[in-house]
């Protein structure tokens, strides 16, 4: 799996959610791990996923230079045999956002002549 946020603004966090949900009756805990670029973080690190329920997971971006950041994450349920799934997290911040942003969405559209 692969999540990508991109035009981040410098100094900025967005984030992008994601759900974790179970469809049995049961319980099971589970942990993540973020290895890689420190601008990038996920949310909660551990926890549990009620049964047939949905806990949300929150992966922010707050960059603090103008880079193209990577970071994998993996998640383990702790569940007999079960698998450790990976999501590779990449975040872009570019020059211009921050104009952008105090210009408003227009700066954008406004062809030059």
């Amino acid at each position: 799996m692969a999540l990508m946020i991109l035009k981040n603004y410098y100094c900025y966090s967005v984030f992008k959610k994601i759900k974790l949900s179970c469809p049995v009756a049961v319980d099971f805990l589970f942990r993540l791990q973020c290895t890689g670029h420190p601008s990038l973080s996920v949310t909660p690190n551990s926890g549990i996923i009620p049964g047939e329920g949905i806990v949300q997971v929150k992966v922010v971006f707050c960059p603090m230079e103008y880079i193209t950041a990577s970071a994998m994450v993996e998640l383990a349920v702790q569940q007999f045999d079960n698998p450790v799934y990976k999501c590779h997290v990449t975040g872009v911040c570019q020059p211009g956002g921050t104009r952008d942003l105090v210009m408003g969405a227009e700066s954008t559209l406004t062809p030059s002549l």
